[in-house]
C-alpha cells in the first residue's frame, strides 16, 4: 500500500454518514464516510508518511478514485479525525 501524501488545508470537519450516490465501489475494509467540502483544496505534503500498519493509525473509507497505478480512498486519523487521500499502489506498477 502507499503512502498518505496530501491532506485538505482545513482540519476537523463534520464526518457524516452518507450513502455513495457516484456508484463507486465502497472500501470492502472499511465503512461508509462521507465529507464536507466547504473549504478551499489546498494540499500539504505530509510530514511523516510511514506506510507500514497504516491500519493503526488510520482508519480506510470508501474508494475516491482508480486510475493506472492504483485506487485512492478516503482515510481518516483515528486521534486527530482529519481526512487525508491514501492511494493503493499496485506492486506491479512500481
Amino acid at each position: 500500500m502507499g503512502n498518505c501524501c496530501a491532506t485538505p488545508a482545513v482540519a476537523g470537519e463534520e464526518i457524516t454518514n452518507k450513502k455513495n450516490k457516484k456508484g463507486k465501489k465502497e472500501n470492502p475494509f472499511a465503512t461508509d464516510y462521507a465529507y464536507n467540502n466547504n473549504t478551499t483544496s489546498k494540499l500539504t505534503v505530509l510530514k511523516d508518511p510511514t506506510g507500514n500498519e497504516i491500519e493503526t493509525r488510520y482508519e480506510l473509507g470508501r474508494e475516491l478514485g482508480r486510475g493506472e497505478f492504483g485506487v485512492t480512498y478516503l482515510c481518516t486519523d483515528k486521534e486527530t479525525r482529519e481526512e487525508l487521500a491514501c492511494k493503493s499502489i499496485s506492486k506491479k506498477k512500481l
